[in-house]
């Protein structure tokens, strides 16, 4: 397992080393490179869309963008604007579209699986201001896929949803024990409403049979649980004509279907692998593809017999089969345009523009006809782009990214559009003295429609004379100033009609600091490859077993699986409230730690039950989940984005819904700063801080770094106006608190060694904000070990408390001399009436995961939450709780303690996974883990909560009912989020739509099965408060056969898996 460790680290480090100096008025923003080998020439107008990842699943080759995000580009391959925090870590078929005669930008956003193709989440919709205006959501308890949302006719939406359901496989070559399909399912939704109009399933349409991928044993896909269901059909496009019907590809049919829109019928197959499955069309001019993405619908004739259909061809799978061998059927993918006969019963290829290269994409594609001919073509998999002319002739190439470690990048679809950019962001600017002047570096994130850039110099009255006039040129323009230094400047812009469009903040001048220019970090990384080309394919394969854990928890939502807590103290004399938590899997030590299936924000009660998952409602990696108040009314909110476990930091924003479980807004920090993971938190139901984490080049010398070492993270915070995003107050730590307070030295390295932006030494680390009733602010600073007073009006500090003895100091002394070491989650409690008291609580870790440059922690003690008690008159801190861990834990990152009303506290121990309640006396009255489930063991979590909380979701009540051989119904009911149904009523439906009570029975958990004697073809059920008031109805829901779980034990392990993926690989020459 260390060798996995190793070799998942190496991984990071090298990929996070690839930071470059892009952007000297944006350090912040670290985008793709557009590697072009055919330079554009006669290309369509407009600009590029993509959103490039890492694809994971082949670790030896596929690094990805340091920021995987959403990206406009011209074709020159200048950046136009970078979504990095503006959706989720994972973000794919980003565009530009029309909504309701509105410009908008709309991404899907949420988790991804490489390893099985698929991904949860929604759409995300921006503005022209790129503000988030609208999420959307599947109906009818389902959840959208990555793989297809299209808006038809400015209202209505086309997405797409992967649903495992059980199924017998017997007839399909199945063994008993593989009992899992997907059902491939599209809805058209009403954006506005999020109204389902129609929806289709494949099972009730497509047999299985016509699947050219069978249900292989050891072969992703393989049936035996939810995770690892038969993806038999595999929808990834829908488009819709005139006449309202649709177009589907499915990738796992090698076909594209046309569905009735009416009766979802099919109207025709074009496609299928020869020898396997069949056509209705006979294949003109050598017309052959398979594995197919991106259909769309160009022409109809006017008899509607003829039409013009465009897709992707990958002539390629991802899939091995069971030899081993990559399925594929053409030597090279393809950008195609088809002629649709369906009198004559034929298929005629019009275009066929082929990959540069001999391009094969294995998974992923799309092919966009321009206004113009030309035909715009992402090769997927490949993280390539081209442009052909109207006679297939590439007139455009590039590949997404060409950054150190960062080639090989995917992009599921690109595409081309005019866009108009008006950002509410204010421009950036930096000034650095130079030789003979000053360089002044201007730009201004998804602007397009600045020309030029005017320099004012600004003296110490504010008065303003213009220095310079500059062409703007490209994302970051460089404007010289010769001659004189100017203190102070401001930057504002123009269009091209001298219009004026903003101005930046004044801006002070500094030193300029210059890349080391060396570049051993490749020699390392060729040295090392083999060697983590060998150990990687292994993480990659750990990676794929714990995708296909899965578990039969909920009949009516068989798309939840979320942690289940292992209970080892029941809850006795606990306060009341809900438990808040977001588990998730750290990934650094790949070999101990797996996280949930589905790492989400939940509330829980403190007996186990799930009250809400909030799976899909934010993105795959959330923390610091809470519900609290804002302008009187009830709100949840949560951090959003990416994590990177090695450096413990996080970028995103921060999402706040409502009672109903619906997003109300999106908060991000102000000044052109990226909001970091750490820390959100309401204050007076108005205004928040928040935490940032900034990378800038710094003259490390004095704190004992070489010249090669030039890079240090400035703790940032703000307190914002939540209603305007305004920044009220901001404090940066090398303002006000010198690096020498550190107790990880940049000689260590064990916090940054500061290389690059991405490898920032990490001197402060701020992990908790909060504020007194006197407007002073409290910090918690992780790598200094202390915690500090900070004045609200001047940013200065007032005392300091903490620090590890014989190396940093503190002006507090600790009364009976207690310790904390590397702390979180520090709150103000109470006040003395004369101000000179004031009761603090904090997690203590005591531990910290980094060693030093001799292998040794600096400190590895028993974490526990503590009340501390400051006095200023006699500079004296008395310690007056001290709950410590159970099972002696060592909490080495994260953590949280929370005083609750009663007294109780609920601490959380971060890193390892689990929550206490301690009641006033410091004794245990509650202890779980926060999950149980096979492979999913060590989880983390953040920080937990407890809250009272009403939750009234606006998503409908849930069934399933299912016949069973008795010859009686189980009816299964569930309502994720609510807090308010006591009974459930159960009613028949008949034929001729009559309703009648069959049952009434009280709520048990998350879902109640309800046994009825009798089989009824169709139920709806209704949710009663303890007042017996309707609260809710179910749809009417058609009994279906019963599908139990195969019963025999599970005899393969986890490292019998790897030691048959070892068995076969010996036989493979990829293997190193």
């Amino acid at each position: 397992m260390k060798l996995l460790t190793i070799a998942s680290t190496l991984l990071c480090i090298f990929q996070l080393a690839s930071a470059d100096w892009q952007y000297r008025s944006r350090p912040d923003l670290a985008p793709p490179r557009l590697n072009i080998t055919i330079p554009a020439e006669g290309t369509s107008p407009g600009y590029l869309f993509v959103a490039p990842f890492s694809g994971y699943p082949d670790v030896g080759n596929s690094h990805g963008p340091r920021q995987a995000a959403p990206y406009i580009f011209t074709d020159k391959g200048e950046l136009v604007w970078s979504g990095f925090s503006y959706f989720s870590i994972w973000a794919t078929n980003f565009q530009a579209a029309r909504l309701n005669g509105e410009h908008v930008l709309f991404s899907f956003e949420g988790s991804h699986n490489p390893g099985y193709g698929h991904g949860h989440g929604h759409i995300t919709f921006l503005d022209e201001n790129y503000e988030t205006v609208k999420e959307l959501r599947a109906g009818n308890h389902k959840i959208i896929d990555k793989h297809e949302f299209h808006i038809i006719g400015e209202k209505t939406g086309l997405v797409q949803i992967y649903q495992p359901v059980p199924y017998d496989l017997t007839p399909y070559g199945a063994t008993k024990k593989q009992q899992w399909v997907v059902n491939a399912i599209f809805q058209e939704l009403d954006i506005e409403t999020g109204k389902v109009l129609f929806e289709w399933s494949s099972l009730d349409h497509v047999s299985p049979y016509e699947s050219v991928l069978p249900v292989n044993e050891g072969q992703a896909g393989a049936g035996f649980n939810s995770s690892d269901a038969w993806d038999y059909f595999h929808i990834n496009s829908v488009d819709k004509d005139n006449d309202g019907n649709y177009l589907l590809s499915a990738r796992d049919a090698a076909a594209l279907y046309k569905i009735d829109g009416k009766t979802g019928d099919v109207l025709w197959k074009l496609g299928g692998l020869p020898g396997i499955t069949t056509s209705d069309f006979k294949s003109e001019k050598n017309l052959t593809f398979s594995f197919q993405h991106h259909a769309r619908y160009l022409h109809t004739s006017e008899d509607g017999s003829k039409q013009i259909i465009s897709f992707f061809d990958n002539s390629a799978h991802g899939t091995e089969n069971k030899n081993g061998k990559q399925v594929h059927y053409n030597d090279a993918s393809s950008g195609k345009i088809v002629e649709v006969d369906t009198k004559n019963k034929k298929a005629t290829l019009l275009f066929n523009g082929v990959a540069p290269y001999g391009l094969l994409a294995k998974s992923q594609g799309s092919t966009q006809v321009l206004p113009d001919g030309h035909v715009l073509v992402n090769w997927g998999s490949e993280g390539a782009v081209t442009e052909f002319d109207s006679q297939e002739n590439p007139i455009f190439h590039a590949f997404v990214d060409s950054g150190s470690l960062g080639e090989h990048a995917e992009n599921y679809r690109a595409f081309k559009f005019n866009w108009t950019g008006t950002p509410r962001e204010s421009i950036a600017v930096a000034s650095f003295v130079a030789d003979r002047g000053s360089n002044i570096y201007v730009s201004w994130n998804g602007d397009t429609r600045t020309e030029e850039w005017e320099v004012f110099s600004v003296d110490t009255n504010g008065n303003k004379s213009k220095v310079s006039t500059a062409k703007r040129t490209g994302f970051e323009t460089k404007i010289h100033l010769p001659g004189e230094i100017y203190d102070t400047v401001v930057v504002q812009a123009f269009d091209k009609n001298r219009n004026f469009l903003g101005e930046s903040e004044q801006v002070k001048i500094q030193e300029e600091i210059t890349p080391f220019h060396e570049t051993e970090i490749e020699a390392l990384v060729d040295n090392l490859q083999p060697t983590l080309l060998s150990l990687l394919h292994i993480v990659g394969i750990l990676c794929s077993l714990q995708s296909v854990i899965a578990d039969w928890q909920f009949h009516s939502r068989p798309d939840l699986a979320p942690p289940r807590l292992n209970i080892t103290v029941p809850a006795n004399g606990t306060s009341p409230g809900y438990l808040f938590v977001a588990p998730f899997s750290g990934y650094a030590d790949v070999g101990n730690s797996h996280g949930p299936r589905q790492a989400a924000p939940y509330i829980f009660t403190d007996k186990g039950e799930l009250v809400w998952s909030g799976y899909t409602y934010f993105s795959p990696w959330n923390a610091n989940f809470q519900a609290a108040k804002l302008h009187g009314e009830d709100v949840l909110f949560s951090f959003e984005g990416d994590h990177n476990p090695s450096y413990g930091h996080g970028h995103g924003h921060v999402t706040l819904l409502n009672n109903n479980y619906e997003t109300i807004r999106e908060l991000r920090a102000g000044n052109r700063k990226l909001s970091d993971k750490h820390e959100f938190q309401i204050l007076n139901e108005k205004t928040a801080v928040i935490q940032i984490h900034q990378p800038i080049p710094y003259d490390l010398g004095p704190f004992g770094g070489t010249k090669k070492q030039q890079w240090i993270v400035n703790s940032i915070f703000q307190e914002l106006d939540i209603e305007t995003g305004e920044v009220l107050f901001e404090w940066s730590s090398l303002d006000h608190v010198s690096p020498h307070e550190t107790v990880f030295s940049v000689e260590d390295g064990s916090v940054g060694s500061g290389h690059n932006s991405s490898d920032a030494w990490n001197y402060f680390h701020i992990n908790s904000i909060d504020k007194d009733s006197d407007g002073n602010y409290l910090l918690s600073a992780r790598i200094c070990a202390s915690i500090y007073k900070i004045n609200g009006k001047t940013g200065e500090v007032i005392w300091k408390l903490g620090g590890l003895p014989g190396i940093t100091s503190s002006t507090i002394t600790s009364v009976g001399n207690f310790t904390f070491s590397f702390q979180h989650h520090a709150r103000y409690l109470e006040t003395s009436e004369d101000k000179s008291r004031q009761l603090i609580s904090l997690f203590d870790n005591s531990a910290h995961g980094s060693e030093n440059k001799d292998g040794k922690v600096k400190l590895n003690g028993i974490s526990s939450a503590k009340i501390i008690e400051i006095n200023t008159k006699t500079w004296e801190a008395t310690l007056l709780y001290n709950a410590e861990a159970p099972y002696n834990f060592s909490v080495k990152s994260q953590g949280s303690a929370q005083v609750l009303p009663n007294k109780n506290v609920l601490v959380n121990w971060g890193s390892l996974g689990a929550v206490t309640e301690y009641n006033a006396n410091e004794e245990i009255v509650f202890h779980a883990f926060l999950d149980s489930g096979a492979i999913a063991d060590k989880v983390e979590n953040y920080r937990a909560f407890k809250y009272n909380w009403t939750g009234i979701p606006n998503e409908a009540i849930a069934v399933a009912s299912e016949y069973t051989p008795a010859g009686s119904t189980n009816v299964y009911v569930s309502w994720n989020g609510d807090t308010r149904t006591t009974h459930w009523q159960v009613w028949s439906v008949d034929i001729s739509g009559n309703l009648a009570l069959v049952d009434t029975v009280e709520k048990s958990g998350f879902e109640t099965k309800i046994e009825v004697p009798e089989v009824h073809e169709k139920v709806l059920v209704q949710a009663l408060n303890n007042y017996k008031k309707v609260l809710g109805k179910s749809e009417i829901v058609r009994t279906t056969k019963e599908i139990l779980p195969y019963e025999e034990a599970e005899t393969e392990t986890v490292l019998d898996k790897l030691q048959s993926y070892f068995e076969w690989r010996k036989t493979d020459n990829s293997f190193v």
